[in-house]
């Protein structure tokens, strides 16, 4: 849970407070104006900001949660000291970065796309709490889907000794399991990221209402 919180009040906190202004310097206005590449391109640009300089919080996470007997966060990051000094805690961070690249254009893309949507087609105010929840389910859905192979490549990177590369393990467990083996997991990613998005959703938008600004 410690690195974690760490993780998303540094991560997330960078990755939704740079999507609105990078989409704006590409020249994006409303999302009903604004061609579907430039929302990706401006998730992508904040997540893979926002995740190699958090990298540390997710090595930390995965290594604790990888692991049978549960140690302190302080043991791990000796251990990470010692083995490789500080760039032992941007290991990985090939994978984190693809990772939040995929997940920031997808996600960001995902939800500013539906809710306007869903406006346009079903009458639903952005904004609201049900095209909001809506616009969350299906962007859980879309950012899942797009996501899970490099989870899980990231996953074994950071958990592994640092001998083998993303593509090394992609090339040996798809040998050995097949290509769908990358969407091992999918499913409590999908369990984890529905509610999770949906609560953060819903309190960034009725945040952004109170500061009398729009969210995306």
């Amino acid at each position: 849970m410690v690195p974690s919180g760490l993780r998303e009040l540094s991560y997330s906190t960078m990755r939704f407070g740079l999507y609105k202004p990078i989409k704006t310097q590409l020249g994006a206005g409303s999302p009903r104006d604004t061609p579907l590449w430039k929302m990706m391109a401006a998730g992508g640009l904040a997540g893979g900001i926002a995740s190699f300089i958090a990298n540390p919080t997710d090595l930390l996470k995965t290594r604790m949660q990888a692991e049978e007997v549960g140690r302190p966060m302080l043991t791990h990051v000796q251990e990470v000291y010692a083995a490789s000094g500080i760039a032992g805690f941007w290991r990985g961070a090939s994978t984190t970065v693809v990772r939040a690249v995929t997940l920031g254009a997808v996600k960001m893309a995902s939800y500013d796309s539906t809710k306007q949507a869903l406006e346009d087609k079903a009458g639903m105010r952005k904004g609201t709490t049900a095209n909001t929840a809506i616009a969350s389910v299906i962007t859980a859905a879309n950012t899942v889907l797009c996501t899970a192979p490099v989870d899980y490549l990231r996953t074994q990177v950071m958990v592994g000794d640092g001998s083998k590369g993303m593509f090394t393990i992609a090339s040996e467990a798809m040998q050995a399991h097949g290509p769908t083996v990358l969407w091992r997991g999918w499913m409590p990613q999908f369990m984890r990221i529905l509610p999770y998005g949906m609560l953060q959703f819903q309190m960034m938008e009725k945040i952004a209402s109170l500061l009398g600004t729009s969210m995306t």
